[in-house]
């Protein structure tokens, strides 16, 4: 067994409770129950490893996902869990952990841990709220509808979405096909806000109307992201007449800003590292490895050799990525091509210096409508009788 990933496996499971709860372990051999306990203290489990060692290597071990408020391992012994976890199912995407691990960066989404559990991936995201169970299974359920969407050539099982779902502890064997040691790949220190959570599993899958107790649901609104995403396609359209690698721009901007904003400077994966430096509210982010760089007024952006599209990740921002995770969102609000033509001319309103100089934009531009794109376009929509008529005034 591989005692360090155990540890740490169990350290991550068990985080984030303040209350009294109960861990069920439950032990398997060739496919029946062996063993079944309920623990009060991780360290209590270890222990128990720890003197069961040499008797479990041919045993598959297991432990609640969520925590049980009583020494049940059924459905009203759970009533809250801050855990999330997507089971790819197929050994590829062992292969592929890299990939998927870059492509999840890309979409500004990376998990909290990544386990290979000997036969395909775990891929985990922790919360720092503790929200109650029903809530915590339309946000399961938001998550695997966005692997769905987006790795469905690993396998991602569809079913893990069952509050007493048991899951494999890492560093423990599998057994079963041939033995093999299950171990973290991949351990960050990416605990998410309850909203930013909540935000991303809406613009990729429309959930709506998931909300803290207390907390008003913000389900209408477009985010930030998807209105950073918006204006700098525009910009860059505006500055370059290029609608498709206007589309990569804004979608690149809009990620490479979420990434010095919520996760701050000097982030390392294995083989970058990305410089951030804050400019008043702004931010630069330069990739050590992309080598060919395109220059948008006073700022550059990495382009990718391959396709010609803006990069970052290791990952082209395609136009059709925008259409997905940027314009979809805002086809609540109204048909995107009329909310593209508002912007457009909103744009055009302000002189050409508030468009090359990236501070002047986001200053002047960018955070003026940031928190209120609908009330603006749909106010500014209804004063006059067309979108041409207004920007006249």
């Amino acid at each position: 067994m591989d005692w360090n990933s155990i540890e740490k496996f169990l350290n991550f499971i068990t985080f984030g409770y303040d209350s009294k709860v109960f861990w069920e372990i439950r032990i398997f051999r060739k496919g029946d129950v062996y063993f079944q306990e309920f623990f009060e203290r991780k360290e209590d489990i270890i222990s128990f490893f720890k003197k069961k060692v040499e008797d479990l290597n041919d045993k598959d071990c297991y432990i609640g996902l969520l925590p049980r408020v009583e020494k049940r391992g059924d459905r009203s012994a759970i009533k809250f869990g801050n855990t999330f976890v997507i089971d790819l199912d197929s050994e590829k995407a062992i292969e592929d952990f890299e990939k998927i691990y870059q492509k999840l960066f890309s979409f500004n989404f990376p998990p909290s841990l990544i386990v290979n559990s000997g036969n395909g991936l775990h891929v985990y995201y922790k919360i720092k709220k503790v929200i109650d169970v029903e809530k915590w299974k339309i946000l399961q359920q938001a998550l695997i509808n966005f692997f769905l969407e987006n790795f469905n050539e690993y396998n991602v099982d569809k079913v893990v979405k069952d509050e007493t779902r048991i899951i494999r502890i890492a560093g423990t064997i599998n057994n079963k096909k041939e033995p093999k040691v299950t171990k973290i790949l991949k351990e960050t220190e990416f605990f998410y806000d309850f909203e930013y959570f909540e935000d991303f599993l809406k613009n990729f899958v429309g959930l709506r109307d998931v909300k803290v107790e207390g907390e008003k649901s913000r389900s209408s609104k477009v985010g930030r992201f998807e209105v950073m995403a918006l204006l700098q396609a525009a910009r860059y359209y505006l500055l370059k007449g290029d609608l498709e690698k206007a589309k990569s721009f804004g979608l690149n901007r809009a990620i490479f800003y979420a990434w010095a904003k919520y996760y701050g400077p000097n982030y390392p994966s294995k083989s970058k590292r990305f410089f951030v430096k804050e400019l008043g509210e702004t931010f630069e982010v330069y990739e050590k490895d992309e080598k060919e760089w395109e220059i948008v007024g006073n700022e550059k952006a990495p382009i990718d050799k391959k396709s010609g599209f803006f990069v970052m990740g290791g990952k082209p921002q395609l136009p059709k990525d925008f259409d997905i995770n940027v314009a979809r969102k805002f086809k609540r609000i109204d048909n995107f091509e009329k909310i593209w033509n508002f912007v457009i001319e909103y744009l055009k309103r302000f002189d050409r210096k508030d468009l090359e100089d990236q501070r002047r934009f986001f200053e002047n531009v960018y955070k003026p409508i940031r928190d209120n794109f609908e009330e603006f376009y749909k106010k500014n929509l209804s004063k006059k009788s067309t979108i041409f008529d207004y920007f006249k005034t």
